[in-house]
């Protein structure tokens, strides 16, 4: 029987944080929203409010990576 070891969002943060890119909550909603960020495969359940994200190591890598692309792709303000 395989074993999968499921992080949390501060998981996600965290990992995000470690390599200075943003990582607010409405910034990962909206990463989300934007296809950036793929929606986790687990979630849990949690009153009415919604779900819990959990994620993979490998779904947090993924995201921490897809997050980088889209800055160093990103235009900013003043480019040509």
């Amino acid at each position: 029987m395989n074993k999968i070891l499921l992080k949390t969002r501060k998981d996600l943060i965290q990992a995000l944080t470690d390599k200075k890119l943003p990582c607010s909550t409405p910034t990962l909603n909206r990463f989300e929203d934007l296809g950036i960020i793929k929606t986790p495969g687990y979630c849990l359940k949690r009153n009415n409010n919604g779900l819990e994200r959990l994620y993979t190591e490998k779904e947090i890598e993924v995201a921490v990576a897809s997050v980088e692309n889209y800055l160093k792709d990103k235009k900013k303000f003043g480019n040509k």
